[in-house]
């Protein structure tokens, strides 16, 4: 892949969600939400499954899935060590058989029509080859098997984007990229149509989730890992005067009335075959 398509720092992105694995809050809404809605749709299919393939290790995914007591195999993957190791740990599916590898989401490790279900959690936004990535998925899945995913939407913290280019344009007289871009509705259908699965539906559910300040907002982004690894991100630590007017320009903006800052979360759900 050439170097000018390589929008994310992929090490550093594993260096990150190792940090996360330490003390990742099982407990988010937004996790937990994301991941009963999409455990929920995987139970309305009202089918059998024999393997299942789960790309991105969470323990709520995990909980949720021990329900489906037909499945002989589930495979766990994650790109950080730290997360396989919590998994292992963890033991969510207890009794079943499960298999945890670390592997890279943009090269799966597994021949062609090996899951009849494939489950991504939250990894398709930091991929620098998502076209290359959703065909390896398709591949991987056996004839009529389902893919599930969610994963975060364009409107991502379009809040706090806004923000910061205000306050570094008023201090540093220069803009700099410090949210990655997310991929919308729209790209992301093409994307599947293109990788060729036959029936893809992607819907979003827009979240309006509160913080007591940009660092709270901030920390949490830290907490779940998914903080900027692009590569041409600003790698210095953000002055304080810019801080300040951040925090300033958010609160002018987009304070509610209980004295708190409203973050916009959109995720965005596939459901293909």
């Amino acid at each position: 892949m050439s170097e000018d398509l390589i929008m994310f720092d992929r090490d550093t992105h594993v260096l990150k969600r190792n940090r996360a694995a330490l003390h990742f809050p099982n407990d988010n809404a937004i996790i937990y939400n994301a991941a009963n809605n999409l455990i929920s749709r995987l139970d309305e299919l009202k089918v059998g499954f024999s393997s299942i393939l789960v790309i991105g290790y969470n323990s709520v995914v995990a909980k949720l899935l021990k329900k489906f007591l037909n499945v002989k195999l589930v495979v766990q993957t994650d790109i950080a060590e730290k997360m396989i190791k919590k998994a292992i740990t963890e033991d969510a599916l207890e009794d079943k058989q499960s298999l945890k590898i670390i592997a890279d989401e943009e090269w799966l490790p597994f021949s062609e029509e090996s899951f009849d279900v494939i489950i991504d959690f939250f990894t398709l936004h930091w991929i620098n080859d998502l076209p290359g990535a959703l065909l390896q998925i398709k591949r991987t899945l056996k004839p009529n098997g389902f893919f599930f995913a969610s994963f975060f939407g364009g409107e991502t913290l379009m809040e706090l984007k806004q923000s910061i280019a205000e306050a570094e344009k008023k201090i540093e007289s220069k803009i700099t990229k410090r949210v990655s871009p997310f991929v919308d509705i729209r790209q992301a259908g093409s994307l599947l149509q293109r990788a060729g699965f036959s029936n893809p539906v992607v819907d979003k559910d827009n979240l309006a989730i509160k913080f007591h300040s940009v660092n709270d907002l901030m920390q949490t982004i830290r907490r779940i890992g998914e903080t900027n690894t692009l590569n041409k991100r600003k790698t210095t630590f953000t002055r304080k005067e810019t801080f300040y007017e951040l925090e300033k320009i958010y609160k002018k903006n987009f304070m509610s009335n209980d004295n708190q800052i409203n973050a916009t979360i959109e995720i965005l759900n596939i459901t293909a075959w």
